[in-house]
């Protein structure tokens, strides 16, 4: 039980809620961990982003359904622009994926060691401006600070 996650009374007068999978119809097993990510609570940069799953039990499906919900604390905002399904073929290598980890007030981007022929960009918008290298990344990884400006990660393949 978590004093921050959403509560409400159905119809019964049964209080339901108070545990972060309490609105999750999928089982509660270790299969979920890979999908859940912590938010930096009340910022205004750490949850906007742009994310990317892999969905095996929907390749080659011809119905899928989705099942998107918010049952928060009104302490933040939810919202889904651009829900967009791809089919993935013939893929090789590493994929162009970024991993970002928070500790300490800083960000560590990094993506798969394998995967060369890519800069990391940077800025402050997703559409239009311009996106600048990163500066001091090292390999396939870079540490940069966390603070409260929104700042929006790319990798690009070199030509």
């Amino acid at each position: 039980p978590q004093g921050d996650v959403a509560h409400y009374t159905d119809a019964d007068g049964n209080d339901i809620g108070g545990t972060y999978g309490a609105f999750v119809s999928a089982p509660i097993t270790a299969d979920l961990a890979p999908h859940i990510q912590a938010r930096i609570d009340d910022s205004p940069s750490d949850g906007k982003r742009v994310e990317l799953f892999e969905l095996p039990a929907a390749a080659n499906q011809s119905k899928v359904r989705f099942k998107l919900t918010y049952s928060g604390t009104d302490s933040w905002y939810f919202g889904v622009d651009d829900f967009v399904i791809y089919s993935i073929t013939n893929q090789t290598g590493p994929t162009a994926a970024l991993s970002v980890a928070y500790q300490s007030g800083n960000l560590t981007i990094s993506w798969p060691a394998g995967l060369t022929g890519y800069a990391l960009e940077s800025n402050s918008v997703v559409s239009g401006g311009t996106w600048p290298p990163v500066p001091n990344v090292t390999g396939n990884n870079t540490t940069v600070q966390a603070d409260s400006s929104a700042r929006f990660f790319r990798l690009k393949k070199s030509q």
